[in-house]
């Protein structure tokens, strides 16, 4: 088969044909790449005519600053002495299985909950001591501060 194709190729006719062949597949890629290039979408530029610069300019009133930064004060006075009094605070609420500790400052008592409802009375007063002994781990002194139950 390889032979005949030579002998075709040899021949002037085989050389013209197969120049035509070329020229022909050659014709067909090129249209396609035009045709391809008409459907492309064009994405339109902005118009110079917006503006991209805004055209209102930010007031200042340095009032609010002020009235910020004091608030700022305040607030970090507060939490210092949240801090001075309260060093234990920041490890609460403490999240076990069986309980949950918060503190509640209207009533300057810890407050935990039993979240085993099912647990005996034998298992609720370990529960209770195992939280008492959270809290101690966490430096609350338990003998300037109570603590309620709740299940």
């Amino acid at each position: 088969m390889i032979n005949r194709l030579f002998n075709f190729l040899k021949n002037h006719r085989g050389y013209l044909y197969l120049s035509l062949i070329v020229i022909f597949f050659l014709f067909l890629f090129f249209v396609q790449a035009i045709q391809t290039s008409k459907n492309r979408t064009v994405i339109p530029s902005v118009p110079s005519i917006i503006s991209i610069t805004p055209t209102i300019k930010p007031t200042v009133n340095l009032n609010d600053f002020s009235d910020q930064a004091k608030n700022e004060i305040i607030f970090n006075a507060a939490w210092d002495k949240l801090q001075r009094d309260y060093p234990w605070y920041k490890y609460l609420p403490i999240v076990q299985k069986d309980y949950v500790i918060v503190y509640d400052f209207d009533k300057k008592s810890f407050r935990i909950r039993i979240t085993n409802k099912n647990a005996s009375e034998s298992l609720k007063t370990n529960i209770i001591n195992e939280a008492i002994n959270s809290l101690v781990k966490i430096g609350v002194d338990m003998t300037k501060f109570t603590y309620y139950i709740i299940n």
